[in-house]
């Protein structure tokens, strides 16, 4: 799961990392979304992918 959030903004999305199978907390990871688009974010403890904004 992708999630991004921002004050009074919250947003999530399924996609496939693009970078290594195994997620790692922390690590840097790009993922591409259903509709095509690459995005950035950090894996939390929940396994899931965090975009800052």
């Amino acid at each position: 799961m992708v999630i991004t959030s921002s004050e009074g903004f919250n947003a999530s999305g399924e996609g496939k990392a693009l970078n290594s199978p195994i997620l790692i907390l922390a690590q840097s990871v790009r993922v591409r979304m259903g509709n095509g688009q690459v995005v950035s974010g950090k894996v939390d403890a929940d396994g899931n992918i965090r975009i800052s904004l």
